[in-house]
């Protein structure tokens, strides 16, 4: 079972919290991923994740265009409100992981 990066986009910008009017500012990556991880679906699951810009790991790679089209691991920051990714682990090729 693997999990794939297609892809990924950086999303900034800032919405205003309605109780108080404050403006907050976001700056986010939504990856885009294929999975074979889900039972129920027959084929490939296609789906997409987010992670806060600068407050992610990246394992085994030194950017997020190294991982594109290769086998990744997210490891999920459970802390948040909603989780988000807070690791993206590239798994070794058979030859393993460039230094």
């Amino acid at each position: 079972m693997s999990t794939v990066l297609r892809g990924y986009e950086q999303r900034r910008g800032q919405f205003v919290i309605e109780k108080t009017g404050e403006a907050k500012e976001y700056d986010n990556y939504m990856l885009h991923f294929t999975s074979d991880e889900r039972e129920e679906i027959t084929g490939l699951y296609c789906g997409s994740v987010k992670c806060k810009t600068g407050q992610f790991r990246l394992i085994g790679a030194e950017t997020l265009d190294e991982c594109i089209n290769r086998e990744v691991m997210f490891v999920m920051d459970m802390t948040e409100s909603t989780p988000t990714v807070g690791a993206i682990v590239l798994v070794p090729d058979e030859g393993g992981i460039k230094s």
